[in-house]
């Protein structure tokens, strides 16, 4: 049986697994990609540094989820005189 014919729509209508694990596949996530999104301030950081070491670099960068992260991580990417690497591949 195929992942996609295993997986039960949830009230969002995504199509997830859950095969007793402690969270749920998100199979629409996995089989459809799209753009990244975190919480984590140090990702978002750490994805600054790498494209100012290599602006070519091919990435799908990160996100922030809200505005507060966005506020805290640009203040913190910022600090090091880099701009933020979403805005650097999907400005340009």
């Amino acid at each position: 049986m195929s992942i996609r014919d295993r997986a039960e729509r949830n009230e969002d209508g995504e199509l997830v697994i859950n095969e007793g694990h402690k969270k749920n596949v998100n199979v629409t996530k996995l089989l459809n990609p799209g753009r990244r999104k975190t919480s984590n301030v140090m990702i978002l950081l750490a994805e600054a540094r790498l494209i100012d070491e290599e602006p070519d670099r091919d990435m799908n960068p990160a996100f922030p989820t809200n505005s507060e992260i966005a506020d805290e991580a640009i203040s913190r990417i910022e600090a090091e005189d880099l701009r933020p690497a979403w805005q650097v591949v999907y400005d340009n």
